[in-house]
């Protein structure tokens, strides 16, 4: 239905998989004399006032505590969750006026890349209970299993 694809569609217009339907995309940097190094990005779990824009905090990355407030650092700590990571990453740009250095994040995004196994993955429904809103998944991993041992493995866990 349209109702549907419309929700599906981020704050840019851009269709969305349900994954990110469902998911804030977050930027975290250290901010550095208005210099921002990415430490972070990704999808995460969903901050329900990030749904339609992007929700920005920034605070200072330690403090001392007994000083009335004025024993912190000189460098703060910016979070910024959004509907979808253009817009994220466009307003981060804006708020970083000595720019961005993002290699601390694009190098753990290429690390986990790599360390990511490119399998086919069979999923099966063994036994269902109801609705599967009010109940638990478990999930059966066939470790130790070789691609020849498949079917000793569904007859095992069955």
């Amino acid at each position: 239905p349209l109702s549907a694809l419309a929700a599906l569609r981020g704050a840019d217009g851009m269709e969305r998989d349900s994954e990110e339907a469902s998911s804030s995309y977050c930027v975290e940097a250290s901010v550095q004399g208005g210099r921002c190094v990415v430490l972070k990005a990704e999808w995460g779990q969903m901050n329900r006032l990030a749904q339609h824009r992007v929700v920005k905090s920034e605070d200072w990355q330690w403090h001392e505590s007994g000083l009335n407030g004025e024993g912190h650092s000189h460098d703060s700590l910016l979070r910024l969750f959004g509907p979808d990571e253009k817009l994220v990453w466009q307003h981060l740009r804006e708020s970083c006026h000595q720019g961005v250095d993002d290699t601390v994040a694009g190098q753990k995004h290429k690390r986990m890349e790599m360390m990511r196994v490119k399998t086919d993955h069979e999923v099966r429904k063994l036994v269902g209970s109801g609705d599967p809103k009010n109940r638990i998944d478990l999930v059966f991993m066939g470790d130790g299993y070789t691609a020849s041992e498949r079917d000793r493995f569904f007859d095992d866990v069955q």
